[in-house]
């Protein structure tokens, strides 16, 4: 699967379109290529090969379920069988589908009842960052490295620039948290494409944890590749 387009397809029915619309821009803000049908299909497409193609060329797919979807009949369906038929061609250890449960449903599709499914709820910041920790194992020329980082780190100094416009402009200071909330840092390499000095070429994302244990993201932003940090000792570079 590894040599796939690196491509998330969302299957759903229609009646958890919200739910599959929230998934596709998580997942695109944490640099996934997520495919979503009312995203991805150009005007003019054949949306049914277009759908099959989708499926074809993904690495995973994520079907969405829920008491309002489970039984329903209709094109979801196809997709399902499409998706399962390729999976019958992966060997066993492979990871291809991945039920996402929105309320505690049961699977009506005795095959999908064999995966272990993820679930989104009751909190869906936690199912989230189980989904990034599995998609991130198979995505190996798109590291997302976590690693734990200092308690005692109290600011960050966060650089950002255009594709072709250095300088580099210095971002404001996020000191809306405590320090000892942040917890974990996920550095994706190699996103902007070919290394220069014009041409940004790694994202940092800090995540903390707000008092109740929810997941939240709170930065994402564009840097060089020498990062300039107010405590950079306590912060761990990781390079492929």
């Amino acid at each position: 699967m590894k040599e796939k387009i690196k491509r998330i397809f969302i299957s759903y029915a229609k009646e958890d379109s919200g739910a599959a619309r929230k998934l596709f821009e998580h997942l695109q803000r944490a640099g996934f290529n997520p495919w979503l049908d009312t995203e991805s299909i150009l005007p003019g497409q054949r949306w049914r090969n277009a759908i099959r193609d989708a499926i074809r060329n993904s690495a995973y797919v994520l079907a969405i379920l829920s008491n309002n979807s489970v039984s329903k009949r209709g094109y979801v369906q196809k997709e399902l069988k499409e998706a399962l038929e390729i999976l019958d061609e992966l060997p066993d250890s492979e990871i291809f589908i991945i039920p996402i449960r929105l309320d505690p449903c049961s699977p009506s599709n005795e095959r999908l009842k064999d995966l272990q499914w993820l679930d989104l709820f009751p909190s869906w910041e936690k199912g989230l960052s189980k989904l990034f920790r599995a998609l991130g194992q198979k995505f190996e020329d798109i590291p997302l490295h976590l690693t734990s980082i200092n308690a005692d780190v109290v600011e960050l100094k966060f650089f950002e620039a255009g594709s072709d416009a250095p300088p580099l402009s210095e971002r404001e200071y996020d000191n809306s948290f405590e320090s000892s909330e942040i917890r974990y840092i996920y550095w994706e390499l190699d996103l902007a494409g070919p290394r220069s000095d014009k041409r940004l070429d790694f994202k940092i994302r800090a995540v903390w944890y707000s008092p109740d244990g929810e997941g939240l993201l709170k930065h994402d932003h564009w840097a060089y590749r020498e990062p300039e940090w107010t405590t950079s000792q306590h912060w761990k570079r990781h390079d492929s």
